[in-house]
């Protein structure tokens, strides 16, 4: 294994600062229940774009290629662009009021939304909200290491995981839900705003808890290398700047393990992306169903997953560490992947809406049971100083491998026909053999991950 020549003053050793107190378990629960909170918002923000999506297609008349763009190119390039200044920035300052002024954004973005009058303001706005919402995910794994101590951190993330996934699924449902209401409510709205289309008003609704979400925010321990949340303790010694390459060193020396990771999660994430953001268009189209039902359909078939993910994730964890070691996290997501590919391949033979939401339910479940211990294997591998910028990296790497997958099966769709099945057959398409491939690379890592995951305990830089 390489050396690591980590220039950056207090990674390990005797140099070290003093790392700030970290608030009572209690006051760390609920900082992360705060974090809770604001992921739910964001979620709802993202998901009535993909809830939206037909009413937006007839309204300025797109075609799938354009709703492709829409729902996964402009997404992902912008958080690619925006993740890792806003993990740069997380590193340094109240992290508080880093995700205020991304809540600020995000909401005026989803306002701006409701207010675009072209395919090309909506792109925009859409792409604001997305790069806004790119410093959520880097930041909270990188503020539990600083929440909570090591042998509480696993329970950490692996809650953090469940819940997360269960308010995706919440703010889907509820998104469906909102966009039923607003429906109901239209014309006993002033005149103004009855006239509006109800996907305007929706954009406008979800919009509206964001001081609420800001004001929380405040009442949290967030953490941070520079200023800290109320209460908390600055470091003895200040922290100094590291070299620009500390981080490119991290990542090349430890590449054997890191790079195939991050690729493999990339190739994922890009399968994933196929399905998931056609899925609500596949409901209504190949089954004929409702925005509601789409939206409560997938968002209970993804919360009745959780927790058989997350029971799965413990017994698998306690089984696979025994036999495994250190690199038993990637032998979890190998498996993982190359199951769930054909199982999801399943969804072409689906006869009825109802057996296209179970496959959907155990697509689900599988993810949720490969992803929770990953959090802290990055965490494990990533010095302190440079955590929210390492787990940035792999956010980056994600959405930009994933960025052309709805555009894909978009023109994919295009290309085959109008039938109403065609977009299930184009995502296949995409989503199968991702997963399939995602599977075999990681094959290649598990060996490396375990020998960086030694090494970095050896230098005292494993969290």
């Amino acid at each position: 294994m390489a050396e690591i020549h980590l220039s950056t003053p207090g990674l390990a050793g005797a140099d070290a600062p003093a790392a700030p107190a970290r608030p009572s378990l209690a006051y760390a629960w609920y900082s992360l229940g705060v974090l809770v909170v604001v992921t739910l918002f964001a979620f709802i923000d993202r998901q009535v774009i993909i809830l939206l999506a037909e009413q937006i297609k007839v309204a300025f008349k797109l075609s799938d290629l354009q709703l492709g763009f829409l729902q996964g190119t402009a997404v992902a390039l912008f958080s690619a662009v925006a993740a890792y200044p806003l993990a740069w920035a997380a590193d340094r300052i109240d992290r508080r009021l880093v995700l205020s002024v991304c809540i600020a954004v995000w909401s005026l973005a989803v306002v701006g939304c409701g207010l675009a009058q072209s395919y090309t303001q909506i792109l925009i706005a859409t792409a604001m909200v997305a790069a806004a919402e790119a410093g959520l995910a880097p930041m909270t794994f990188a503020i539990i290491p600083e929440l909570f101590p090591p042998e509480k951190r696993q329970l950490a993330n692996s809650v953090f995981a469940l819940v997360s996934v269960a308010t995706g699924s919440i703010a889907l449902a509820l998104g469906g839900a909102m966009i039923a209401g607003v429906g109901a409510l239209q014309p006993s709205l002033p005149p103004d705003l009855a006239g509006l289309e109800v996907w305007r008003l929706s954009f406008f609704a979800v919009a509206l808890p964001a001081p609420f979400m800001i004001a929380l925010l405040f009442t949290a321990r967030l953490g941070g290398r520079g200023k800290m949340a109320h209460g908390a303790v600055e470091a003895a010694e200040p922290q100094q700047e590291e070299p620009v390459g500390s981080l490119v060193s991290f990542l090349f020396d430890r590449g054997a393990a890191m790079l195939r990771l991050y690729g493999a999660l990339g190739i994922a994430n890009f399968g994933y992306q196929a399905l998931l953001a056609w899925v609500v268009v596949i409901g209504l189209r190949a089954f004929s169903q409702t925005e509601a039902e789409v939206g409560a359909a997938i968002g209970l078939a993804a919360l009745a997953a959780t927790p058989v993910g997350f029971v799965s994730s413990l017994a698998l964890t306690r089984l696979f560490a025994r036999r495994v070691g250190p690199s038993f996290p990637v032998r979890l997501l190998t498996i993982g992947y190359l199951i769930s590919g054909p199982i999801l391949g399943l969804l072409w033979l689906a006869p009825s809406a109802e057996v296209f939401y179970a496959i959907i339910f155990v697509g689900y479940a599988i993810n949720i049971t490969m992803g929770m211990i990953l959090p802290t294997a990055i965490q494990s591998l990533a010095p302190p100083a440079l955590r929210a910028r390492a787990i940035s990296v792999n956010f980056v790497v994600n959405v930009l491998l994933s960025s052309i997958a709805a555009p894909l099966v978009g023109f994919l769709s295009d290309s085959f026909g109008s039938d109403p099945r065609v977009i299930l057959t184009s995502a296949l398409m995409v989503t199968v053999p991702s997963l399939i491939v995602a599977g075999l690379v990681l094959l290649t890592a598990q060996k490396a991950f375990g020998e960086a995951l030694a090494d970095a305990k050896a230098r005292g830089e494993a969290a």
